[in-house]
């Protein structure tokens, strides 16, 4: 979490390096939340995170040191890393990805019993197998690659 008394910082307060500095770190964020949640995490959410990056310890040393040796935004393990423990870490984000995901869940769902013939669903309810296929369906679905 950002530390209080850093979580002031703006833009204006950075001096032109730093300002670089933060906006490469901020890509790099971007890319990698991109990454771990597709399209899951809303704009608005990784807009929020990002803004808020100057506000951590680690990113602050970065900015105004430029050394790369806590946090390296050209590091893709570690940025993925830094961008994993940012988004868990934020409630209202870890929030908007559970509404996603029930989003996507709803919304496979619906494709699924849309795909099935005529009175296929009513059979496989009687038969007590439907919540089953439409389950294995889902998680098919959501553990697939993004594409």
């Amino acid at each position: 979490m950002p530390d209080q008394a850093q979580s002031k910082i703006t833009h204006d307060a950075l001096t032109a390096t730093e300002r670089e500095r933060l906006a490469k770190l901020e890509q790099a964020f971007r890319v990698h939340a991109a990454a771990l949640h597709g399209d899951a995490l809303s704009p608005l959410m990784v807009d929020t995170l990002a803004t808020s990056l100057a506000g951590y310890a680690v990113v602050f040393s970065y900015l105004v040191t430029g050394n790369t040796e806590e946090i390296d935004p050209d590091d893709s393990k570690e940025m993925r890393r830094f961008a994993r423990s940012v988004i868990e870490a934020d409630d209202m984000a870890q929030r908007n990805l559970e509404f996603s995901l029930g989003q996507r869940k709803a919304e496979l769902e619906a494709e699924f019993l849309a795909g099935l013939k005529r009175g296929e669903a009513l059979n496989l309810q009687r038969a007590g197998i439907l919540e089953q296929r439409k389950a294995s369906y889902v998680a098919g679905k959501l553990d697939a690659p993004f594409v």
